[in-house]
């Protein structure tokens, strides 16, 4: 019986930080490289802090770091993207539009276009998969598509 309440005694301990909300989320692993609370392992822009995991193309991605369009995806941050977010620039979101929010606030305004501009001519992401030692939790290196449209 002894054993038994020093076992359920130290889980308590354990626990009782986590209860508090003062604990990393990724640990032991502290991986969470941009601070937004999710493990690199499974974060859809790893980069860039995105706790809500935004990703309104569905291309595993998150909204705050792919400034590659679904209707231009081609794997880079280019001029047909451009042309894309211009004819959606002033417009608000959800229901459509979401993956243009790349500042998350429910339009596709200045800070969105301030976003586009850092990334333009990159990659999207990183997200897990295609950074160095973030697999995805799928096994692949293809990231998983995170929380779609509101």
């Amino acid at each position: 019986m002894k054993v038994g309440g020093i076992t359920l005694m130290a889980v308590l301990l354990l626990a009782l930080p986590a209860l508090a909300g003062n604990v990393d989320p990724c640990a032991p692993d502290p991986s969470d490289t941009d601070g937004d609370g999710i493990c690199a392992a499974i974060d859809n822009c790893s980069g860039t802090a995105n706790a809500s995991q935004l990703d309104g193309d569905q291309d595993g991605y998150g909204d705050v770091c792919d400034c590659d369009f679904s209707s231009t995806a081609n794997g880079a941050c280019d001029g047909g993207d451009f042309g894309a977010f211009v004819a959606v620039f002033g417009t608000g979101v959800p229901p459509t539009n979401c993956e243009f929010d790349l500042a998350p606030n429910g339009a596709v305004d200045g800070g969105d276009f301030g976003a586009f501009v850092a990334q333009f001519g990159g990659q999207p992401g990183p997200a897990c998969g295609n950074a160095p030692g973030t697999p995805c939790p799928n096994g692949g290196g293809t990231p998983v598509p995170g929380v779609p449209c509101p």
